[in-house]
């Protein structure tokens, strides 16, 4: 993949208080060389006013720095993993795009398109935002707060084919308008003792988004996602819905003898210790019609905090962060292609007779996939402990020698029964991000 970009940018400062800069970028690649689509053009526009700077605010007791400030500008995005290209299914043997013909039975061999080149060019989001930036207390305090509305007006889509496609593999088009609009917080305390042997900083980042699809191209309305590997799915894409949104069926409870099967709407081979599914629409059968949405694998917030101490030549630092507000799936509970173990507490709390439990499935339960398999995502984070002493000064003609220990990712809070609850595998929000089967936990080390 080759890129090149062409810029110009345009600033004015008028007296350390008000400023204005505009931006025009001219971005290419090689990945729409397809259609000869490499370049677009990506606009931007900002303006601030620095009030600290007012004569009314000047040498204020508390008031440092205050600075308002807005913009709007577009930015393009062509990762689709892939150069754009069209795919042609061929091969030897019998495949299905093979045949024999003739009298002599002979084997003709043949192709048919796997995947089309659409014409898809960058994917571009139009974004206007607003925030204050501040400084208080001689600047020992210092933080920002800002809003923003991002609308992605192409959304470039994986887009993996249904029953009357004609195609066989996924490819990329352009399939909707995305919108994401939220708030950003930003905190730093920093100080120090009147010796300066001792300082500290504490800082915190809070972001806030909603995610939410305003347009679906009709002809992938309603595309599925979220493979189990078992023929199950567990995502819908839907106008109104989030990206990556969680489509599947709400249990009712466990099945507990064959007679409540027999009088209640229930799936084909149910049995006692399958779960019992919710009738939704009260057609008496319970089938696609009768799945519901739960949200999304997306997280509505995230945060960060981290410590720093410093105590003559001993340091101290503390990283973490964290993520919420969204649903992730347990697979590896609800789906076994093979003689694996179970989970401890699938097994623990399993249904095992008439009256054990309404709410877990036996031992011999179904596949399908269904909200009691989603866990909370909401998870904290320290993923850094480092403990550090200096030697400068220390010896005579060294000047720098620091020792220290650290750990990585040595501590994880979260409710989640599995390894771990960020799962954001390859990214697609119609793939298995957010979906726990093969995860692996992140490595502590020390």
């Amino acid at each position: 993949v080759r890129y090149a970009s062409y810029f110009g940018r345009v600033q004015y400062d008028y007296d350390k208080r008000y400023y204005i800069s505009g931006i025009v970028r001219r971005d290419g690649t090689s990945r729409f060389k397809q259609d000869a689509l490499y370049w677009d053009t990506f606009p931007s526009v900002s303006g601030g006013w620095t009030i600290s700077n007012e004569d009314f605010l000047k040498d204020h007791a508390v008031i440092n720095f205050l600075k308002l400030r807005g913009g709007w500008g577009t930015l393009g995005n062509d990762n689709i993993g892939v150069v754009n290209a069209t795919s042609i299914i061929n091969g030897p043997g019998s495949q299905n795009y093979n045949y024999v013909f003739g009298p002599g039975q002979d084997l003709i061999f043949g192709a048919y398109l796997g995947s089309p080149a659409y014409p898809i060019s960058w994917e571009v989001t139009k974004e206007w935002g607003g925030g204050i930036d501040f400084g208080l207390l001689n600047n020992r305090l210092t933080g920002s707060v800002d809003y923003y509305q991002k609308k992605n007006t192409n959304m470039i889509m994986k887009v993996s084919p249904i029953g009357s496609n004609p195609y066989s593999n996924d490819f990329y088009d352009h399939g909707g308008e995305v919108l994401n609009k939220g708030f950003e917080f930003g905190l730093k305390w920093r100080d120090s003792s009147e010796s300066g042997d001792f300082t500290y900083e504490i800082g915190a980042t809070f972001n806030q988004n909603d995610n939410e699809i305003l347009n679906v191209k009709p002809a992938y309305d309603g595309m599925i996602g979220g493979s189990l590997g078992n023929g199950k799915i567990t995502k819908r894409l839907e106008k109104g819905q989030p990206l990556g949104a969680w489509w599947m069926f709400e249990t009712d409870g466990v099945w507990q003898n064959q007679a409540e099967i027999n009088s209640n709407a229930h799936l084909s081979g149910a049995k006692p210790g399958h779960f019992r599914y919710k009738d939704q629409n009260a057609d008496g059968v319970i089938d696609e019609r009768d799945k519901i949405f739960f949200g999304s694998y997306i997280p509505t917030y995230n945060y960060s905090v981290n410590l720093s101490l410093n105590y003559k030549n001993v340091d101290l630092s503390i990283q973490g962060y964290g993520a919420g507000g969204n649903k992730v799936y347990n697979g590896l509970n609800n789906t076994r292609l093979g003689g694996e173990n179970i989970s401890m507490y699938m097994y623990n709390n399993r249904w095992i007779g008439e009256g054990s439990t309404n709410t877990n499935p036996g031992a011999n339960r179904d596949v399908e996939a269904s909200n009691y398999y989603l866990e909370d995502g909401d998870y904290f984070r320290i993923n850094n402990i480092t403990l550090g002493y200096n030697f400068r000064d220390k010896i005579q003609g060294l000047k720098n020698l620091r020792l220290y220990v650290t750990a990585q990712n040595p501590f994880i809070f979260t409710k989640f029964e599995g390894y771990t609850p960020e799962l954001n595998s390859n990214g697609d929000p119609y793939g298995t991000t957010g979906v726990e089967l093969a995860a692996y936990p992140n490595l502590r080390s020390f």
